[in-house]
């Protein structure tokens, strides 16, 4: 996944006035994690108590992952407001040096195994599965392309930290619907940082759920500058942001997706088209 081009720059005249130059929501929060120590909402749903889960997560688990130790589990479940009855699940299975705290939200930090999966309820009301789930491993040490990493600004591939379901409506035909996982990387320096957001659709693909397309969807960058005569520093702002846009044109039964990217007033675009053989788009 080729990095997301910065190409429009913003001078500011110090750290204060960042905030206002953020125009992008997940940005805005990402940052202010970063900064004020404000914490991100669970756009995942890790809270079950919160966002009352229809199943006890010791249920889900039995059914994922039955042989993995519960305290090295963390489960996040959503509604799928776009397929009414259905759930969107995302499991991690923690290296047991991060088992505990470091699992409850499945951080970008150390090796875990994730399973992304699409349950129903069955005439009882029991979880089941409406179709085989995704199962990867990723390991921060060794990073190597996968279906939720991200290239960073720096253009290396390192594992993304789990941002936000993706509900938007995209449908690749008449008889398949995608949902996305949104991922997050961030880079701190000494004077500033910049973050990084990767996109990953997913569908049911021949009873098989799996990744479909991977893209770029933003970045932001926040560099220290010249000195004012104050004391405080100006700061250098970039921001890029990117859509995807369903065509009406068709590959092989699946509508192309156009991705168009943009930096102030710079823009760009992708077309990708169905891949029969490889089952994704390219």
């Amino acid at each position: 996944m080729l990095p997301l081009a910065a190409l429009a720059q913003t001078v500011v005249p110090s750290l204060n006035h960042v905030p206002a130059q953020i125009r992008a929501a997940d940005g805005q929060a990402q940052y202010a994690e970063q900064m004020a120590g404000t914490d991100v909402p669970d756009n995942m749903g890790w809270d079950f108590a919160r966002n009352q889960s229809p199943w006890p997560r010791e249920v889900l688990r039995a059914l994922l992952l039955p042989d993995a130790e519960p305290q090295q589990v963390a489960i996040a479940l959503r509604p799928w407001s776009r397929q009414a009855g259905h759930y969107l699940l995302l499991a991690c299975v923690m290296a047991p040096e991060y088992k505990g705290a470091a699992a409850a939200s499945c951080g970008s930090h150390g090796r875990r195994e994730v399973v992304v999966a699409l349950l129903r309820a069955d005439a009882a009301g029991r979880p089941q599965l409406a179709a085989r789930p995704w199962h990867e491993h990723l390991d921060e040490a060794h990073a190597t392309a996968s279906s939720l990493t991200l290239t960073d600004h720096i253009g290396e591939e390192v594992p993304g930290s789990l941002l936000r379901w993706d509900m938007a409506d995209y449908r690749l035909n008449a008889d398949t619907l995608a949902f996305g996982i949104r991922t997050a990387s961030f880079h701190g320096y000494a004077g500033g940082g910049a973050w990084t957001n990767g996109l990953t659709l997913f569908a049911v693909v021949k009873g098989q759920l799996r990744p479909v397309l991977q893209v770029p969807i933003y970045a932001f960058e926040d560099l220290a500058g010249e000195w004012n005569a104050d004391g405080t520093r100006q700061r250098h702002v970039t921001e890029s942001m990117a859509v995807l846009v369903m065509q009406k044109q068709q590959q092989h039964g699946y509508h192309d997706i156009l991705w168009r990217g943009r930096s102030g007033h710079f823009t760009e675009q992708q077309r990708y088209r169905w891949q029969p053989q490889q089952q994704r788009y390219r």
